[in-house]
Order: structure tokens, then sequence, then C-alpha cells
């Protein structure tokens, strides 16, 4: 079981689908919990959580140390100004849920162009091999 959601993990596009599948009953939930429960704002949307460190590191290495859109190279050792941006996929604001199936990574200028609209990701995997150019 452990060896299909490795490989599902890895296809982003599924994930947006299913996260856009569950963001509907998220937003269905939330706006029956009418303020009684903590987990939710006032408009029925999930509060945003600290993204743990251990969520950081998978997505970096699922995403290869690439931003989603750009496909720019976002090295944590070479490149330490690149700021790495963990973004929901299905935004909070349209029932994305804080789960580790629903962040991906975006470079800064990415991150805020994208805001809190819902983007097709891209479904390109990441390079395997980098290409230098010289």
């Amino acid at each position: 079981m452990e060896e299909v959601f490795h490989i599902v993990f890895r296809d982003v596009s599924l994930l947006a689908r299913f996260n856009a599948i569950v963001a509907n009953y998220i937003s269905d939930f939330g706006e029956d919990t009418g303020n009684e429960d903590e987990r939710f704002t006032t408009r029925g949307t999930l509060r945003r959580v600290a993204v743990p460190s251990y969520v950081h590191d998978a997505i970096y290495f699922r995403d290869g140390g690439e931003c989603r859109t750009c496909k720019k190279p976002i090295d944590r050792v070479l490149s330490p100004e690149a700021r790495e941006r963990y973004d929901h996929i299905v935004p909070l604001a349209h029932g994305g849920a804080n789960d580790i199936t629903n962040i991906q990574l975006l470079c800064e200028a990415c991150n805020a162009a994208k805001s809190a609209r819902s983007e097709t990701v891209s479904g390109l995997y990441p390079r395997v091999y980098r290409l230098s150019i010289g």
C-alpha cells in the first residue's frame, strides 16, 4: 500500500483533481458548522495552519526543487536567496485542505502571482537531469 501512495503522490495533476473534489465536501461541511468548529473560519473555510518541516521536505523532494509553475530551480544550498513557497493547490479560500496532498512548491514570483486563485497545476514531472547551458 505504501508504494501506491508514492506513485500517486508524484502525480500532482491527479492530486489537484482529488483535492478539488475534497474541497466541495470541506466547503459544505464548513457552511454547516455555524462557527462552532474552531478549525473553520467564519466564512466556512479551513483555517491556515503551519506546514511542518517534514511536509516541506517531502514536497521539495517530490517537486525536484523546482517551481511547479515556471520550473525555475529553487536550490536550498547554492541559492539560499531563492525563497521556497509552499502553496495550497486548491486555495483554502476555495475549500482547500491543509494536507500534504494539497501542497506544491512555487518560487516567490509564481506564488505572488497565483495568490488565492485556483490554477491548473503543471502536469510535468520534475526533471531527473538538469540541462547545463554553456
